[in-house]
């Protein structure tokens, strides 16, 4: 359910569903979206998780029975993924596991690959793309209720755990008929140390649950995940199939208890494939997924909460770091895990960068890891260095976008913007959500808001699996309630 970063994609990093993506070319018209914010009346109101959502965008309420949302607002109220695939002009929702995609102004959609119809189509209204709330919400599994003021929208929370075959005296001794325990065995080295058995608490009750890795006579590979009652154990869920495991961890991601994490090799080249489960009293909910070479777990950030780090491979020995977090609803990209990535990356670049001299990938993440480490000048004499060799990938409208990174941080402003600029004049709309978001910072200091809010919402339209997001929608809803 998480992203890559661009310069990944770019690179031709695969997707298992085989999909490229450009990110849409289009501006904020902010005066005309301020005026219907402004004259909006009798806007439905919407309650999730016993909260209410304020959306940033109008809602067009012409059908009071099934009201068009816009995109952003309907991802962050449910907290799915979303894109916009420009050249198929398709949009893709991502949720716990299950793929929605639909098409501009086309009631036929899919989910995970077969065909389903909306009541309404997508829409295109004003460079905002709108899609039909209760659809959705009923296509990935939900319920929407209308109360006096609006809808009510619940979603199940996954699959129920039961009790299967009779309880026994130790864990091992739930294996299926001619299987062993197995040690998973990772792609990549890591600090976590794979175990065949372990025991932690999965659903809050103070009670640990023991979580079992195996391997059948047949060569499946296989997760069971066993309850303590009466001094017996016995088995609640198990998750079977053909990958090997990569890893099994069970490590407090959400402050709710220990989740488990399931890892399952694809392939040397492919990488893996992580699962991410959350169990809240008899139900098991598959909260995440994403592909990884090499996974490490911690708090990156010093907020007393562990963190995901996910290594998922480039061009040659490079790779595309992201650390990850719970936000309540999905995990987010972290802005700020400087001590990691000055201690992991930063030194496996510079190693790499010895064998590797003259490739410009290896200066092109390290001088992104300088960046993430809060070491702005050095990310720069990295990027000086790869303009003096010959042309190749990356190419210097990627470096500029870095640069324009790289200075911002520093706190040059005006440098920045015209790093920017330059990786536009180079290649038009280029820049990637991220690099709008800074870009509509530096606007904002330099004292050019309503250029910074064209940014802002330039940056929100993309997407909202890339670090700084949530930070650019709230700063975003900040600047409409002062205008209002």
């Amino acid at each position: 359910m998480w992203r890559r970063k661009l310069i990944g994609l770019m690179g031709g990093f695969f997707l298992l569903s085989a999909c490229f993506w450009q990110p849409v070319p289009v501006r904020a018209d902010w005066e005309t979206t301020t005026a219907r914010h402004q004259t909006e009346t009798g806007a439905p109101a919407f309650y999730y998780q016993q909260e209410k959502y304020q959306p940033l965008w109008p809602v067009d309420n012409r059908d009071k029975d099934n009201p068009l949302m816009a995109l952003p607002d309907l991802a962050s109220l449910l907290g799915v993924d979303y894109r916009f695939y420009n050249g198929s002009k398709q949009i893709v929702l991502e949720w716990h596991g299950t793929c929605l995609t639909m098409q501009i102004n086309s009631r036929q959609a899919a989910y995970d690959g077969k065909s389903v119809a909306l009541a309404s189509a997508p829409a295109d209204q004003n460079g905002t793309f709108y899609v039909p709330l209760v659809d959705v919400v009923r296509i990935l599994g939900g319920q929407v209720a209308a109360t006096a003021d609006g809808f009510t929208i619940s979603l199940l929370p996954g699959e129920a755990v039961h009790t299967d075959g009779p309880p026994v005296e130790e864990p091992v001794r739930l294996l299926p008929a001619a299987a062993r325990l197995y040690q998973p065995v990772s792609l990549m080295p890591t600090d976590y140390e794979p175990r065949e058995i372990q025991q932690g608490d999965l659903d809050g009750d103070g009670q640990p649950e023991a979580v079992l890795s195996y391997r059948t006579g047949d060569g499946n590979y296989g997760v069971i995940i066993a309850r303590r009652a009466d001094q017996k154990w016995q088995k609640i869920w198990q998750q079977e199939n053909t990958f090997p495991l990569d890893t099994v961890r069970l490590v407090n991601l959400t402050g709710q208890g220990n989740n488990l994490l399931i890892g399952r090799t694809i392939g040397v080249s492919a990488g893996a494939v992580l699962q991410v489960y959350s169990m809240q009293d008899d139900r098991l909910e598959l909260i995440g997924s994403n592909f990884y070479h090499r996974l490490d777990t911690g708090d990156f950030n010093g907020d007393g909460r562990s963190e995901l780090a996910t290594w998922q491979k480039d061009t040659g020995p490079t790779f595309m770091v992201e650390v990850w977090s719970w936000d309540g609803r999905r995990f987010v990209p972290q802005t700020d895990c400087r001590d990691y990535f000055a201690d992991q990356v930063v030194g496996y670049y510079r190693k790499l960068l010895k064998t590797l001299p003259e490739a410009r990938y290896v200066h092109y993440y390290l001088a992104d890891a300088y960046i993430r480490a809060g070491q702005e000048e050095r990310a720069l004499e990295a990027i000086d260095g790869a303009f003096q060799l010959p042309y190749g990938y990356p190419g210097n409208e990627q470096f500029y976008i870095l640069r324009g990174h790289a200075l911002m941080a520093a706190g040059d402003y005006a440098r920045a913007v015209s790093a920017y600029q330059a990786a536009e004049n180079l290649v038009p709309e280029i820049l990637p959500a991220e690099a709008h978001y800074r870009l509509a910072l530096c606007y904002k200091y330099l004292g050019e808001l309503n250029r910074a809010r064209e940014e802002m919402y330039a940056a929100i339209r993309q997407g909202n699996s890339w670090p700084g997001f949530n930070q650019a929608w709230q700063q975003l809803a900040e600047w409409n309630n002062l205008t209002q």
